[in-house]
């Protein structure tokens, strides 16, 4: 059994469906998207229609039913994902993958505590691919408390859930899927460059502490095809010299990440790029900085450029962004 989060979507499923197809490992699927009712016409729409389909039942509701135009992009986002999600577990009944689909909010504790010790009742968990995410990129001063606090609790608390309820002596693999972001930082993702940061740095000492669980995070570049990228995204990145990942090679870099080596942390990115120009790839010390301190209410955290270095590598246009 290998527990997924965020893999019923995106970049995280197709490594899933990979994994599945090359190991024959039961799959546990979790997501916040919540499957269809009934079987809606549009659940059967083809990839090349399924964009006009959603944006033609969009002007419906907003001509027909009277919603708002707020209120009927909300739901045409909710229905593409629905559709997302029933095709991609067809697919992997078809490879033949033992399929278990949760709704969960993996960033809930007690939820997501819920359902792993549920889980280990039954079996046990031999390996964890922590990929969900969340990024809405905002200048930092347009940036909210809040979407801080939702950036870092989607990549951060999971791993601190199975930190206290796994049975780790059953664990082999926990693969997590952190960005680039948290390497070189990018415009209007602080928050997201501080959530991968730390990531990257909790999955190296879960390895150390659990020497036989081969611990490693994929610090991922842009994907194509597939993803949280929007288009206006793709062309700055295109701007600056990064190559997107096509599926086929994401796929392929993630399975000889965990097939090929055991180094803690991996990047996949074109040394081409612009924000590489000139700059050492180095390790770089980051403090322990708990997450409760840095989340409580009218609370905060001291921070120092001397003693977290780690902002030191926060730079736009190769300007300290500190």
């Amino acid at each position: 059994m290998v527990l997924f989060t965020g893999g019923a979507r995106g970049i995280v499923f197709e490594c899933v469906a990979k994994l599945a197809e090359k190991k024959g490992c039961k799959l546990l699927l979790t997501g916040r998207t919540v499957l269809p009712e009934g079987s809606p016409s549009w659940l059967d729409a083809k990839p090349d229609e399924i964009d006009g389909v959603i944006r033609s039942r969009e002007i419906e509701l907003v001509k027909s039913k009277k919603a708002r135009l707020g209120e009927a992009k909300r739901i045409g986002v909710k229905e593409r994902a629905q559709w997302e999600l029933l095709r991609n577990i067809k697919r992997l009944e078809g490879l033949g993958a033992e399929t278990r689909y949760e709704v969960c909010d993996v960033s809930d504790d007690k939820a997501f505590g819920a359902l792993v010790t549920e889980v280990m009742t039954e079996e046990p968990i031999r390996g964890v691919v922590h990929g969900a995410g969340v990024q809405r990129s905002k200048l930092l001063t347009e940036l909210e408390d809040d979407a801080v606090t939702l950036t870092l609790r989607t990549k951060i608390n999971p791993l601190l859930t199975l930190v206290d309820i796994l049975d780790w002596s059953q664990l082999r693999l926990l693969s997590c899927f952190g960005s680039i972001t948290g390497m070189f930082g990018n415009q209007g993702q602080t928050d997201y460059a501080l959530a991968n940061s730390m990531l990257s740095w909790m999955t190296r000492c879960i390895g150390s502490m659990y020497p036989h669980v081969a611990a490693q995070t994929v610090d991922w570049t842009a994907w194509t095809g597939t993803g949280m990228v929007t288009d206006e995204e793709a062309k700055r990145f295109q701007e600056v010299g990064i190559v997107p990942v096509d599926v086929a090679t994401g796929v392929a870099v993630f399975m000889a990440g965990l097939e090929e080596t055991t180094h803690p942390q991996l990047a996949a990115f074109n040394a081409t790029a612009e924000f590489v120009s000139g700059r050492a790839l180095t390790e770089h010390q980051m403090s322990a900085r708990p997450l409760k301190h840095l989340l409580r209410k009218n609370g905060g955290a001291r921070f120092s450029v001397e003693k977290d270095v780690f902002l030191n590598q926060h730079l736009v246009n190769t300007v300290p962004v500190v």
